[in-house]
């Protein structure tokens, strides 16, 4: 049968500077940091090797025939390094108003069973046959991130807060859809398959605003 192992090892390195100081006369903080990562990505596995699809003769489905006598072994390295660095800012023009400046840049990884170097055919059929796949490929998806907010305490215990922010991403993981052929099957009938695969194709921005406010 099918079987996989994914390995996942990650370096981080990260280095912060804090600086308080006056603008005007009034407090700033300052809080600047990078941090830089380095994973590499091992995916290796074994899954059956499909050799031939067999139509019934009263019926469009057709059955899989596998290889019973071998099995096809994947093992495929992967590596990224990604620097992220972060800057924070904190005001107080007069006496109990607040205003904050964060930027940063993140990344999010695929999950690992995205990684796996498998396929699953979910539709055979004489006129249409379908499958989906992982991507051992896949690259995490990154965002540069910007957040500011003004923050009015009127008195003891109570507060108004406004904020906005703004998300810029990179790499998206998408699922995405190619027509491809599964050469090992021996009827050229039956070898060009649809396949769906996650893939790093897309650009996304989200932004937004909150309020929120703290009464006694």
């Amino acid at each position: 049968g099918d079987s996989y192992v994914i390995k996942e090892d990650v370096l981080s390195a990260y280095a912060d500077v804090h600086l308080n100081t006056f603008v005007g006369g009034r407090p700033l903080d300052i809080v600047a940091g990078l941090r830089f990562t380095k994973t590499d990505v091992t995916s290796t596995g074994t899954r059956r090797i499909l050799t031939n699809l067999l139509k019934l003769e009263a019926s469009g489905i057709l059955t899989p025939v596998y290889d019973p006598a071998s099995l096809d072994v994947t093992d495929i390295t992967s590596s990224y390094d990604n620097w992220l660095p972060s800057l924070n800012l904190s005001f107080e023009p007069v006496d109990n108003l607040i205003l904050r400046l964060s930027t940063s840049k993140t990344l999010t990884r695929p999950v690992l069973e995205s990684l796996a170097p498998s396929i699953n055919y979910t539709r055979l059929f004489a006129e249409s046959r379908r499958a989906s796949s992982n991507n051992p490929f896949l690259k995490p998806f990154s965002s540069f991130n910007i957040d500011a907010s003004v923050e009015w305490y009127f008195k003891k215990g109570s507060g108004l807060s406004a904020s906005f922010f703004r998300k810029r991403i990179s790499d998206y993981i998408v699922p995405v859809v190619s027509i491809e052929n599964i050469d090992t099957i021996a009827d050229p009938a039956y070898r060009s398959f649809s396949i769906t695969r996650p893939e790093n194709a897309e650009r996304a921005a989200l932004h937004g605003f909150t309020f929120a406010a703290l009464p006694t």
